[in-house]
């Protein structure tokens, strides 16, 4: 369904979404290791004896485990959690949680009613789109199936 190397998740407005992009972002195999210890020691005497003969013992164990489960790479919880401001970023097999700024200019401390808003121009930045003389373009439109997977 994915076709994209880098994948950025926002924040969601409800739970089935943030399902659905865990589901997005894959599941990895994690191992946990475990360790338990237990001690136990007794001791006894024969009541009908009156020699102060008894009997002793103890006992140690030690078991480890590993155990291996399937889980998110990002639990849903925390997706379903993103505040504002903060993303999930995939790239490649590598996951950022990034946190993006808030970018704010001039404009944004002025009312809206104030009439030094009126001198602020926003302009779209034009940037060239011509091949230069000499050079050729790489003509990925041509190209498509050399880029293919599969």
């Amino acid at each position: 369904m994915q076709n994209t190397w880098e994948k950025a998740f926002f924040r969601f407005g409800g739970n089935d979404s943030a399902e659905a992009a865990a589901e997005m972002l894959g599941k990895v195999r994690r191992f946990q290791y475990g360790i338990s210890t237990s001690e136990s020691s007794g001791e006894s005497a024969h009541v009908i004896r009156a020699a102060p003969q008894s009997s002793q013992s103890a006992s140690g164990n030690v078991g480890q485990s590993w155990s291996e489960r399937e889980d998110y790479r990002v639990s849903v919880d925390k997706l379903a959690g993103l505040p504002i401001g903060e993303a999930i970023l995939t790239i490649g097999a590598r996951t950022y949680h990034v946190v993006t700024p808030l970018l704010r200019t001039p404009i944004d401390t002025l009312e809206a009613d104030d009439p030094r808003r009126a001198s602020y121009v926003f302009s779209p930045m034009r940037h060239p789109t011509r091949v230069p003389d000499g050079e050729q373009g790489l003509h990925f439109g041509q190209r498509y199936a050399d880029f293919m997977a599969g």
